[in-house]
Parts: structure tokens; sequence; C-alpha cells
């Protein structure tokens, strides 16, 4: 899928000087919403997030920025305005600056991928005043909208060292996503939803896994595991099948990662104890790339260039190799705790690329599903604590 960024003035990617700012989302065009709902008779609520902006100072001297104001259209007309204060645009300033001083910016490159959308040799500004060539992220800035928009303005304020004032405007596209192709649930029977695109799961808060799934199986009360939980084996999901949501071409397959109980909460531990080791260990995951991360995992291409991702496999369960063509509903492996995982899960999404660290989740519907114990069939958007069955 190309990306494209829509300007409201000319101007020049990272080459001639301007007297104002460059402005430049990432992702780029378009911004995916994704539908919010009961299954009584709510209006569907379409909820957005911007993950980063990039702010740039393509000028020869300082800017001051002010304010920064988002303005939501639909059919040329405004629905929405959110302000951003300065002390806001500070407070994003200074993070990812502390964290560009402590030398660990680039394992946050999957969240950032700066790449995209400026320089990498462009230096971070550390408050809202920026040095020539000097870049400022503002991040994730959510919205949730009664009627679906059409169009996102971003309108920038900023000041020269003489007060004179500046104003720069950018925009981007709003889609509610639906694709071309029919998408099965990655797995069969009763599954828990224990992350989903909600703005209160883990997923939403990156572009690469923004409408990602995390999918469980729960026992007769309210665990995922029986015993202690100590063990892989004690997972009701562990070593359950994984399939092929649709007809493609199998482009990546790993399968040497080793899994570990290293992640699994102990019994005698608390939950800000298992937050910390599970941190650190995520950390050493990072440095070694997305494939430590993603651990045994499947990628597929299907048509309108959409890929689904399948991670977290158990180790020597995948059936399929680079290449093969599986059908929608191909057994493709089994669940497993290989790479990035607190307990035995599938993690999926669907992708606009296989090199998943530069690419961006796209929103899904599953065809054949129902959710349990009401399901009116108004919802096609699953969302986090939502339990679902599948053909």
């Amino acid at each position: 899928m190309k990306r494209y960024i829509l300007l409201l003035i000319p101007f020049s990617i990272f080459g001639q000087t301007h007297p104002n700012l460059q402005i430049h989302f990432q992702p780029g065009e378009p911004i995916y919403v994704y539908e919010t709902a009961s299954p009584g008779a709510s209006p569907v609520l379409y909820s957005a997030l911007v993950q980063n902006v990039a702010i740039i100072n393509t000028s020869d001297e300082p800017r001051i920025i002010t304010s920064a104001e988002f303005i939501a259209y639909g059919n040329e007309h405004p629905i929405q305005t959110k302000h951003v204060d300065a002390s806001v645009l500070r407070q994003h300033a200074q993070r990812l600056n502390q964290y560009e001083q402590a030398g660990v910016l680039e394992l946050l490159e999957f969240q950032l991928q700066r790449g995209s959308y400026f320089k990498k040799e462009m230096t971070l500004a550390s408050s809202d005043t920026l040095a020539p060539k000097q870049v400022l992220i503002l991040q994730h800035q959510p919205f949730l909208f009664d009627q679906l928009p059409d169009q996102l303005q971003l309108k920038v304020t900023s000041r020269d060292s003489n007060a004179k004032t500046f104003e720069d405007v950018a925009s981007v596209g709003i889609v509610n996503h639906q694709s071309d192709n029919t998408y099965v649930f990655p797995v069969t029977g009763q599954w828990l939803v224990a992350a989903g695109p909600s703005f209160s799961g883990h997923h939403r808060w990156a572009g690469i896994q923004e409408f990602a799934f995390d999918l469980i199986q729960l026992g007769d009360g309210t665990r995922s595991f029986k015993n202690e939980g100590n063990q892989l084996s004690d997972y009701h999901c562990y070593g359950l099948p994984v399939r092929a949501v649709a007809d493609g071409e199998v482009v990546k397959v790993i399968d040497s990662e080793a899994e570990s109980t290293i992640m699994l909460k102990r019994s005698d531990e608390s939950e800000n104890e298992h937050l910390q080791r599970v941190m650190a260990h995520q950390g050493q995951l990072l440095e070694k790339g997305m494939d430590a991360i993603l651990g045994n995992h499947v990628i597929i291409q299907h048509g309108s260039g959409e890929y689904s991702v399948y991670a977290h496999l158990k180790p020597g369960s995948i059936t399929v190799s680079v290449g093969d063509m599986p059908k929608s509903g191909e057994n493709l492996g089994a669940i497993g705790n290989s790479g990035n995982s607190t307990e035995p899960h599938l993690h999926f999404h669907l992708s606009d690329s296989p090199e998943v660290t530069y690419s961006r989740s796209l929103p899904i519907r599953f065809k054949g599903i129902a959710l349990i114990p009401d399901d009116t069939g108004f919802i096609t958007h699953l969302h986090s604590g939502q339990i679902v069955r599948a053909e």
C-alpha cells in the first residue's frame, strides 16, 4: 500500500529551506478508524489514533511552537476540534529526548518509524523550541467520532525570536477500511480477545500492531490455565491449531525460536514484580530484533497488498514453508509461547507489508463469528474483553 502525505501548503521534502515548519503524519495517508458499538441499537462510534506527527523546523533560525490544533472535517465542515497546549508538546519532546540521551531510542523504532517520515540524522528537540533541522514528535493523539470524518487537519502555530507568528497546516485522510478479501477467524471454537484494537489495550498504541488481537481460551472459571500455571502445558490454548484466514502465499516463516517460561507470572510475585521482570526481558528481545519479538511466526500474502501475521507459535509446529499456497482455513501451526509472550496465546494481525518493523496494521472484519453470550450480528469490529465463537 502506498502512503501519501497531503499538505495544504507546498513543500520540498528534506531539502530546501522554508520560512515555516513542515508537518508529517506517521502512518501517513490515510488514518484508519475502528468501529465501536454495543450489540443493541446504539449508533456506531469511530475511534482513531494519530500515532506520530513530526513537526520539523527547516528554517535557519529557531522556532518556538506555541500551540497545535487538530480539526476533523466531514464534507468540508468541521465536526471536532482538539487543542494541544504547548506544555503537552514540551512533555512529548522531553520524553523522547530522554530516550535518545539514554541510547534506547533505536529500540522504539518499531513504534516511531522515524526513517519513513523524516531523516533519522535530524535531532529531536528537547522542548517546544526547535533549532534549525530539529524535530518534535507529537505521539498518540486519540479521537472518538460520532460521525465518520473524511479528513483530519493539524494546525501548528509558532513564532521566531522576533515574535513573528507563523501558522502551518497539514492534513491527512480518514478512512473506515473495508478489505476486498474475505477473512475467517484464525482459530475455531470459543476464545477471549485478551487484547484487541481498543484504546484500553497495548496494541492500539503502536502502528505496526494497532489493530492486532491476542487470543486465549478460558477454562470453566476465569483463568486461562489449570494447576499453578507455571508450565506451558497448563494453558488451555497451548498447542491448539492455527489456521490461515484466507487463501494466499506464504512469504515468511520463522520456526527457530525457543519457548520459555521466563515471563509466566509466578504465584508468589506481585503484579508489579512481574511487570518489572517482563519489561527487562522485553528489552533483551527488542535488542535482538522483530523476529525475536514475534517468536515463531508465519506471514501470508493475500490480495490487495494485505498480509496476515500469526505469531508466538509452538516450535516445530509450523506446517507450511515459504512459497506454499495455503487455502482459507488450512492448518499453519500450533499456539505456543515463543517470542515476546507472557503466556501461551495467538497474536494475530493484518498488515500492509511483510516487513513488520516498517509496516502498519490494518483493521479486519471476520466472517463466521458470533459474540458470547449476546450477538445480534450488529458488531463487525472485535474489542478487548469480548468472547467470540468461530466456526
